[in-house]
């Protein structure tokens, strides 16, 4: 059972059973999508990655582990919810953070 509120993701998607998405709500999605992930790139794996290592004098492998913890448990009520989105988020922010 989800952990969050998705009505809104749970609207939309019965909005658009049974009929094509136009061309306009492609490119919508898209530049959300990119907007959304630029925007937790920039804080996560910049600011909060910067400020570890800089302010807090963490060593980068430390620095990453804490952006890793921070982004997976921003993402609690994401989709998938609860844990099990933590624990994936945690791996990808991890995985992102080293290949930063």
């Amino acid at each position: 059972r989800s952990k969050g509120n998705h009505a809104g993701v749970d609207a939309m998607v019965k909005n658009s059973i049974g009929r094509q998405i136009s061309t306009s709500e492609h490119i919508q999605l898209a530049c959300l999508a990119f907007g959304n992930a630029i925007c937790e790139e920039a804080v996560s794996r910049g600011f909060f990655y910067f400020e570890f290592v800089e302010s807090a004098r963490l060593s980068p492998n430390v620095a990453n582990l804490g952006q890793a913890v921070a982004f997976g448990i921003w993402h609690y009520n994401g989709i998938p919810s609860g844990f099990t989105g933590v624990g994936l988020t945690f791996v990808y922010g991890l995985m992102m953070g080293v290949l930063r």
